[in-house]
């Protein structure tokens, strides 16, 4: 019996092994690395099934970011308010990541010396 014309599931696009699904979890809790191997995968870099998971996260993350943002203005009263609102956030925000990046450099500079 030989299989020359069939497809089998290993040759298939849409097949995925687990193991692969676990190194895309691995690759995607990593920072950066995260967005390098995401966008790979939304530009269809990959295998099918990992390509239209991403996809639909990315959906999943816009909308919960619009309802956010609606929720916000809402809350708000105004525009001026929600302008407001949004500056702070964003200040937050980046006293976080510089914080952020801090850490990570302080935690580097330790293991080379």
């Amino acid at each position: 019996m030989r299989s020359e014309g069939k497809i089998t599931a290993k040759k298939s696009k849409y097949y995925t092994s687990v193991g692969s699904w676990i190194g895309f979890y691995i690759l995607s809790i990593i920072p950066i690395v995260n967005l390098i191997y995401w966008l790979g995968l939304l530009f269809g870099v990959g295998k099918q099934a990992k390509v239209s998971f991403v996809r639909a996260i990315l959906l999943l993350i816009i909308i919960a970011l619009a309802i956010f943002l609606g929720y916000l203005y809402v809350i708000s009263g105004s525009t001026e308010a929600f302008m407001d609102l949004i500056t702070s956030y964003i200040e937050q925000t980046k006293l976080l990541i510089t914080d952020y990046i801090e850490q990570i450099r302080a935690l580097i500079e330790s293991y080379i010396k």
